[in-house]
């Protein structure tokens, strides 16, 4: 009967411990959308403030673009005081970039789609043709 008793309560611990470690949100989204050498966009690695991460297509290559935007809320509602990211590109959420150097920072948001400051969340490229996977890469 002990052995039952004691396997019972170190199940709940493990139990309980794996459950409580799945709540905790990210205080950042962040999206990373990647290209290619011809300035094509090939790819896209996503947070959002739901703790929902996905990858899509190639993420794997040299040139990306990374927007940033400080989480207002945790999943339970509470609020958060996250600073906000530092962005480099005025009027954007883009925190940092290594673009071809023939693509413009203007002309590489507009393929990434890159959200205007304040936005409150950011987008997944759903429109790319890519099979999405949950987690990051």
């Amino acid at each position: 009967m002990k052995a039952i008793s004691l396997q019972a309560a170190l199940s709940a611990l493990v139990f309980l411990g794996v459950t409580g470690a799945a709540h905790a949100a990210t205080p950042y989204s962040t999206s990373n959308v990647y290209f290619d050498e011809t300035g094509a966009v090939v790819g896209q690695n996503i947070l959002l403030c739901s703790n929902l991460a996905y990858h899509a297509g190639n993420i794997h290559t040299a040139y990306s673009i990374t927007q940033t935007i400080a989480c207002t809320s945790y999943p339970n509602g509470a609020p958060i005081t996250t600073p906000p990211p530092d962005v480099i590109v005025p009027g954007t959420q883009v925190t940092s970039y290594v673009l071809p150097g023939f693509l413009t920072i203007t002309q590489g948001c507009a393929a990434a789609e890159c959200v205007q400051a304040g936005s409150p969340e950011l987008p997944r490229l759903v429109d790319k043709g890519w099979t999405w996977q949950t987690g990051l890469q």
